[in-house]
């Protein structure tokens, strides 16, 4: 088996009607015999054209099919070889018999055949072959340049070959259809008949509400989703069996149905019931995955705000408690004294509680008792105030596909024992029922005499929080689930990974034998602890004192004064724009918009460019497609809403930034603040007003009231953003630094990574340190971070001794090597989302590759806190890239102005959509201003090349210049 490719089309290939000047000495050169070929044509200009023609073929695999297309570099470049006049360009041949002679001469030269009957029988199942695995036409034909220049074939004209590649493609596609349709049952077809119909009394069709969002984790909400995954279980669907090329398509064919509603899936199957019915399976199928999911994460985000909430009202409680007891107390201890000074004198206890009033004397008794009991059962018993509501919803939601690892087979028996109850079948818990996954503090009160369990409220919402944290580890799963599904579901199986062991260890660059990847760890380890103990007496950073490691806060980099200059006329010389004018602008330099286009369908009219920039700039500025449609001028109604519904997806946005992270890389200024090498991520907080899945309270920034979420940006040292991702402000972001690496499609290709404390777990070290990053981290209190060695008895010198907490595991390492390398790959390749794999592994707390992944992580994060200790300029590399990040967070919130800055939609796609669209906006003004800081840095030294030194200590995300109210105008002009 062969791994797969790690790297998308990122751009097709220059086609014939691209040449470019890259290369011009090695593409565009003639050899004496190409020389002779080529003065055998009759005049200055046909020579030309033989000279140009003969180097296109080489050096594209094909001839020129724009004239006027070809530089004027690369035409004065062969003109002196052939000792001819310059020419400002080359007219269109007029004589196509002479054209067809010349090329066939030019064709044999370079042992170049034609397309025949045979070739091109033979490159239509190759084609086919591919695209059955969902490859774009764009891959297709990138692919297909590829064969042809293999087999030494003149690649027919870029139009022919298209039309070519989007045939088969069609073609596949119109199979692949047909073959889910005939799957389908005639059963199956009527209910997704009747899912795309208004039932009477209804708003909205059946489609509609299995699309509806998925809000907030409250018990009526959760009972709304489960109702969406019983609709979805009452439907006949039964698997759909696809051949293995095919693999992936159901997801491909699912995502399709976004851009359709049920009005359109109607029409649609009158032309065509086959694509119809089987957007709509493949769609049923990934939503009861997603929706499987998202009962996971409805729970778990239930869970946890129940227990919060009853933390909150224990502690509110706890203080209420403490003013009565303080005023029980001195009453108390006031009776008590009189009483004895009572009995002195002949007067008894009994007649002090009398004289004080032995009903009130008693509510102080009470008040004693329940400061006993509050430390106990205090907090217990209110999360048990949350078992009604709990209630609502859990019957259904144990209903569903359970699953458990070797060793949590005990919840899944409580689970079936709550059924039984709930069904009737059970009258109370049996005695053997389990218990160990109730807390041990909160087990008072839980058993009769006989040691029965009789406090069912306390066993079942106990089952409650602990299948949360199974689910969360993984001990737990669900059948059927893309992100819940067993851990060996999430990796390459044993018979996968036997068929391409080798080939992954060499990819990932990894030793095969344990003992040499531990021996260079091992060494680097004391090379670190080498040079900090050297340099320790002189360290202004970090210092041991009395066997503890003391470190003090360093200033902020020098700043030069010229620098500091420069900054002034750069930002003073920026003129004040439109940000629709800005985004035309950077289009019209590299057309990221290209991208942004409608999903293939019948009769779908495409979306204007100025429509699909006015959708853009409406999510990413937050005004929404509706206040846009009022904000500008020149637009159909719905026209705005339609290019962003239909040309604003995922897909789409990614490959939009894509353009820009590599424009922006290709000019020379970028140079000045990094080389792509080095990358960051970090969270911005956005206040959300709907209800949604990844909405919390998050009081440090929005007090009690107020919910919130995180987008997560990976932006590399030369300030682009490469990767989106909308989370929770509950979840760590550390689950998600794995994923904006490995999705990483651009020209950029960061191998360090650098994150705040909360950005780090020591799983996400180990995993780092095989996928080939350098994990880097800025902590928060080096002081309560263990430090360990490679082995017991390493010399790591007498002043750094005190600092070690220990040694790790390397047995452990040795023993589950080939089982952590698995996992590397298969995040790699990403066989599943790598934050799932990434919790899992943070979770689990007992398998061996979970605590080997502890060990191996210990002792790359160890190594690095040594170098960080010990190197001023790693700590400042690392400060200054982190500085980077929270500066864009201004030029996000400028952006991102309208609704106060507020989320106002909860569907988790449409905050993703939103998201990524501002960070396509952000990267397009950076672009805008990196080019207009080297026009003006140019103009200010106009002698000297660009000041790359001086630039790097100025940043080019300054935003006030960007206008962003007022009417938004998209003309053309």
């Amino acid at each position: 088996m062969t791994l797969p490719a790690n790297s998308s089309a990122r751009s097709r290939p220059r086609s014939e009607g691209e040449l470019g000047i890259e290369g011009l000495g090695q593409h565009w050169s003639l050899g004496d015999d190409d020389r002779e070929l080529v003065l055998r044509a009759k005049g200055d200009l046909h020579r030309l054209r033989a000279a140009i023609d003969l180097c296109s073929l080489r050096a594209t695999g094909a001839f020129v099919s724009d004239w006027s297309a070809v530089p004027p570099a690369i035409v004065n470049h062969l003109a002196r070889q052939l000792a001819l006049p310059a020419q400002s360009g080359i007219p269109e041949p007029t004589r196509r018999g002479t054209t067809a002679s010349q090329r066939e001469r030019l064709r044999a030269h370079l042992g170049y055949g034609t397309l025949d009957h045979q070739s091109r029988t033979e490159l239509r199942a190759w084609l086919t072959e591919r695209a059955a695995s969902g490859s774009s036409v764009e891959i297709l034909v990138t692919l297909a340049c590829t064969w042809l220049r293999e087999r030494r074939l003149v690649r027919p004209g870029e139009a022919r070959l298209v039309r070519l590649v989007a045939g088969i493609r069609a073609q596949v596609e119109e199979n692949l259809h047909e073959a889910i349709h005939r799957q389908l049952s005639a059963e199956t077809r009527a209910a997704i008949d009747d899912l795309l119909l208004v039932a009477d009394g209804e708003s909205s069709s059946g489609l509609a509400r299995l699309r509806g969002v998925a809000k907030g984790g409250t018990a009526e909400f959760i009972v709304e989703h489960l109702g969406r995954l019983d609709d979805i279980d009452a439907i006949p669907l039964g698997e759909l069996n696809l051949p293995p090329e095919a693999e992936g398509r159901v997801t491909e064919l699912a995502a399709q149905m976004k851009g359709y509603d049920a009005w359109e899936l109607r029409r649609m199957a009158e032309t065509n019931p086959a694509r119809s019915y089987a957007l709509v399976a493949c769609f049923l199928h990934e939503s009861r995955a997603r929706l499987l999911d998202q009962a996971v994460r409805l729970h778990d985000s239930y869970v946890t705000q129940m227990t919060r909430r009853a933390g909150h009202r224990y502690r509110k409680k706890l203080a209420k408690q403490d003013r009565e007891a303080q005023e029980a107390i001195a009453t108390v201890f006031s009776s008590a004294r009189a009483s004895l000074e009572s009995e002195a004198m002949g007067a008894t206890w009994e007649a002090a509680v009398e004289a004080y009033g032995k009903e009130d004397f008693l509510e102080l008794v009470e008040v004693g008792e329940t400061l006993g009991k509050r430390g106990r059962t205090g907090f217990r018993d209110e999360v048990l105030a949350g078992y009604p509501n709990l209630r609502r919803f859990m019957p259904r939601l144990l209903r569903l596909p359970l699953r458990a690892e070797r060793g949590a087979e005990a919840l899944l028996r409580a689970v079936k024992i709550i059924q039984r109850l709930d069904s009737g079948e059970l009258k109370r818990i049996p005695r053997n029922a389990p218990y160990e996954f109730v807390k041990r503090r909160w087990r008072e009160g839980l058993f009769d005499a006989e040691g029965r369990i009789v406090n069912r409220r306390l066993w079942e919402v106990s089952l409650s929080i602990a299948l949360r944290d199974a689910m969360r580890s993984g001990d737990v799963y669900l059948a059927g689930s893309q992100e819940h599904a067993s851990f060996s579901e999430l990796t390459y199986s044993e018979e996968q990974w036997a068929g391409f062991r080798l080939e992954a260890y060499d990819k990932l660059a990894l030793p095969i034998d344990p003992d040499i990847a531990l021996k260079q760890l091992g060494k680097a380890l004391a090379d670190a602890a080498r040079h900090l103990a050297r340099g320790l007496d002189d360290n202004p950073f970090a210092s041991i004192k009395n066997g503890k490691l003391k470190t003090k806060k360093e200033g902020a980099r020098p700043v030069p004064e010229a620098a500091d200059q420069l900054r002034a006329v750069l930002l003073s010389a920026l003129p004040f724009v439109r940000l629709e004018r800005v985004l035309m602008d950077v289009d019209g330099w590299c057309g990221f918009t290209a991208p942004l286009r409608e999903a293939a369908g019948p009769r779908r009219k495409p979306s204007s460019r100025t429509a699909i920039l006015a959708a853009l700039v409406a999510h990413g500025t937050n005004l929404g497609v509706g206040v846009m449609a009022k904000s500008t001028v020149g637009f159909e109604p719905g026209e705005i809403e339609r290019a962003g519904r239909q040309c604003l997806r995922a897909e789409t946005l990614r490959e939009a930034n894509r353009i820009l992270v590599d424009y922006h890389s290709s000019l020379p200024i970028a140079q000045a603040w990094g080389s792509g090498r080095r990358s960051g991520s970090d969270g911005q907080r956005f206040a959300i007003t709907a209800d949604s899945m990844l909405a919390t309270y998050y009081p440090r920034y929005f007090g009690y009231y107020d919910k919130a979420l995180s987008v997560v940006s990976h932006m590399s040292d030369q300030y682009s953003v490469f990767a989106t991702q909308v989370i929770s402000c509950a979840e760590s972001e550390a689950l998600y630094v794995l994923d904006g690496l490995l999705q990483n499609d651009t020209i950029l290709e960061p191998t360090e990574h650098t994150v705040d404390s909360h950005g780090a777990t020591i799983a996400l070290y180990g995993l780092c340190h095989l996928l080939g990053f350098q994990l880097q981290m800025r902590p928060k209190n080096l002081k309560i971070i263990p430090l360990f060695k490679d082995r017991e008895g390493r010399k790591v010198g007498k002043k750094l001794e005190p600092i070690f907490a220990g040694a790790v595991d390397l047995d452990l390492v040795r023993s589950q090597w080939d089982e952590l390398v698995r996992i590397a790959a298969s995040l790699r390749w990403q066989t599943a989302p790598a934050r799932v794999i990434v919790q899992r592994l943070t979770r689990d707390k007992r398998s061996k590759r979970a605590r080997a992944l502890v060990a191996l992580g210990r002792l790359v994060r160890t190594i690095y806190l040594l170098r960080y200790l010990g190197e001023p300029e790693l700590r400042a590399a690392v400060s200054l890239h982190l500085s980077r990040i929270e500066g864009r967070n201004g030029l996000a919130a400028h952006l991102f102005h309208a609704q106060r800055g507020a989320f106002t939609t909860g569907e988790i796609d449409q905050l993703a959509a939103k998201a990524t669209a501002l960070s396509v906006m952000s990267n397009v003004a950076l672009c805008w201003t990196s080019v207009h800081f080297a026009r003006y840095a140019t103009e200010f030294a106009p002698d000297e090349p660009l000041p790359l030194e001086l630039l790097a200590h100025i940043s080019p995300l300054a935003h006030r210049h960007f206008l962003v109210n007022g009417t938004y105008r998209f003309d053309e002009t």
